[in-house]
């Protein structure tokens, strides 16, 4: 048997498990943007239980350094859904399309942080 590449083996399944797309999720599916995350975050710990995990090191390896960044942006996603559920079942008719917009804003902004931060955690991680 061939041995897979690294990026197949590792990096794949993570893209796959990633959920950078759920703040395109419409606001008023809020118990499916909440669980999204929620589900990321168990699937990402059983990925690495299932692959044996890393062999042990005193320092965060590149792979742990992604992993553990991954783990954090489903941990802010989760929050950030949260804040944005609770701010569309509190809003009233007349502020429901404010808040709206507010929540749609706060939602492409972390969409596009996470994946800057993204880029900037492979790339630091692999050239320091």
């Amino acid at each position: 048997f061939r041995r897979q590449s690294p990026f197949f083996e590792w990096l794949l399944p993570l893209f796959i498990v990633i959920v950078i797309l759920t703040p395109s999720i419409e606001r008023a599916l809020g118990d499916v943007r909440l669980a999204i995350p929620s589900m990321a975050l168990l699937t990402l710990v059983f990925l690495l239980k299932l692959k044996g995990g890393f062999p042990p090191v005193p320092y965060l390896t590149y792979l742990e350094e992604i992993y553990a960044y991954s783990y954090l942006v489903c941990l802010g996603l989760f929050l950030l859904f949260l804040v944005g559920t609770n701010a569309h079942a509190r809003a009233s008719e007349e502020s429901l399309a404010e808040v709206a917009r507010r929540v749609n804003r706060l939602d492409r902004i972390c969409q596009v942080s996470a994946v800057i931060g993204f880029l900037v955690v492979a790339v630091l991680g692999w050239f320091v």
